[in-house]
């Protein structure tokens, strides 16, 4: 922070470009360029100044439903930038439902060991480098 109160640029980094190709090289996708789709819906900085991203994607088609697919990337500062330490996906995907849309949040719960990953309808929760992961469903 500067002495007039503005903040001063550390570091100017695209992650679309970094995540596009991990989402690709991990996930389904089908044929189309995840770097035309994807979207930084939230973020939050961990104690250790890791950052988690919470991304959301279209997955392969298997029908005329628009849905979205979501994904938690674990980022870890280097001298080049950042470097992806884990990518899961979040179990949670996007339904045609009507409704007011929502725009999914995440909060770091026991010191970061956690990841709640809050929806309009739904709960995930995130083990922080682990694969397991639940969700808590909002009967409508």
């Amino acid at each position: 922070m500067r002495f007039e109160g503005w903040e001063e640029l550390v570091l100017d980094h695209d992650l679309i470009e970094l995540l596009s190709g991990e989402v690709e090289k991990k996930f389904d996708v089908g044929n189309r360029d995840p770097s035309q789709d994807l979207e930084l819906s939230d973020l939050a900085v961990f104690n250790d100044g890791n950052i988690a991203v919470l991304i959301s994607y279209s997955g392969k088609e298997v029908s005329n439903d628009f849905r979205r697919l979501y994904a938690l990337a674990e980022l870890r500062p280097s001298a080049n930038g950042f470097i992806v330490n884990h990518l899961r996906s979040v179990p949670y995907q996007t339904t045609s439902r009507p409704g007011p849309p929502v725009h999914p949040r995440i909060q770091l719960i026991y010191g970061g060991s956690i990841i709640s990953v809050q929806f309009g309808d739904a709960v995930a929760l995130c083990a922080r480098g682990m694969i397991i992961s639940t969700y808590l469903h909002s009967p409508l």
